[in-house]
Parts: structure tokens; C-alpha cells; sequence
């Protein structure tokens, strides 16, 4: 594995930091949009779970796409903690 220089691992985890951030963010926006639409499912008739479905579809569809980003940046955290590793000649004990 090649390791990477100082200046590209500090641009680089500024980058992520900034759009784990913007995941975060999203992740949120999605949760109290998903709480604002709780109240539809209070209903027992098969309407009103249709309706409520209806109205989550979209969100559930972008919060797998959030989710796939959430993971796709994570795994590119673990290729650094690797080369800090190295580096520094020791295992870091870091956990999520």
C-alpha cells in the first residue's frame, strides 16, 4: 500500500470530515421528517398504512443512498487509519 504524504492526508481527511458532516446533516433532515410523518400511521385501516407509505417511499429510497455514501466514506477512513498505522508503527484502537 502506498502511503501518502502529510499535505494529501490532511486535504484528504478535511474533505471527508466536511462530507461526513453533510451526511450527518441529511441523516437528520431524513429522521425528523420521518418523526413529522409518525402521526399517519396511527390509523388501523389499510388506507391510512397505504397513505403513510406513500408519503415515506421517497425518504426511505434517499435514506439507503445516504446510508450507501455514510458506508462508502467510512471504508475510506479505514485505508487511512491503515496508513497512520504504519506510519506510526503501532494498531490504533479506534471504534465507531
Amino acid at each position: 500500500m502506498k502511503l501518502i504524504s502529510d499535505s494529501e492526508f490532511i486535504q484528504l481527511s478535511a474533505q471527508m470530515k466536511e462530507r461526513i458532516e453533510s451526511i450527518h446533516s441529511k441523516t437528520n433532515q431524513l429522521k425528523e421528517r420521518f418523526d413529522s410523518l409518525s402521526s399517519v400511521w396511527k390509523g388501523d385501516d389499510a388506507t391510512s398504512v397505504l397513505n403513510a407509505f406513500n408519503r415515506c417511499y421517497p425518504y426511505i429510497d434517499t435514506f439507503y443512498n445516504v446510508m450507501l455514501l455514510y458506508h462508502y466514506y467510512l471504508s475510506h477512513y479505514d485505508i487511512i487509519f491503515k496508513q497512520i498505522e504504519e506510519k506510526l508503527g503501532t494498531r490504533l484502537n479506534i471504534t465507531r
